[in-house]
């Protein structure tokens, strides 16, 4: 009898992973997460792929991306919020305190002319343009 290796994830797959397990010959063990387990292992997994985007080479780093939207959008489902209420929540935040592309890197409250920024795009520029 060969041997079969065993496989423990352990953690959120997406909802085709146990059809491609089986596909494979393999038999899956799985489990529906009930409500109040959901939310803790969404939240592990958008941790997990965060993770890996930022450990990713920058050929991988756009499925990383599209496996962090992934998450969110189950953690905002599973929150009880729609799209469209975590975009009007986004577009007010903006509208409030900014965006973050491309923005620069905040050090403590000090003052902006004594903050020194390691990239020279993003160091503080007066209005006429000088340094």
């Amino acid at each position: 009898m060969p041997h079969q290796q065993k496989i423990v994830y352990g953690k959120l797959v997406r909802d085709r992973i146990p059809e491609i397990i089986t596909a494979d010959g393999q038999i899956p063990r799985v489990r529906v997460l009930d409500e109040p387990d959901l939310l803790p292992a969404l939240i592990a997994k958008l941790h997990e792929e965060a993770e890996e985007v930022a450990t990713a080479e920058p050929n991988a780093r756009l499925r990383e991306l599209a496996d962090v939207r992934e998450v969110l959008a189950a953690l905002t489902i599973a929150s009880g919020f729609t799209e469209v209420q975590v975009e009007e929540a986004a577009a007010s935040k903006r509208a409030e305190r900014g965006g973050v592309h491309p923005t620069p890197l905040a050090r403590r409250g000090t003052h902006p002319r004594r903050v020194k920024l390691g990239c020279p795009s993003l160091r503080r520029t007066s209005a006429d343009g000088s340094r």
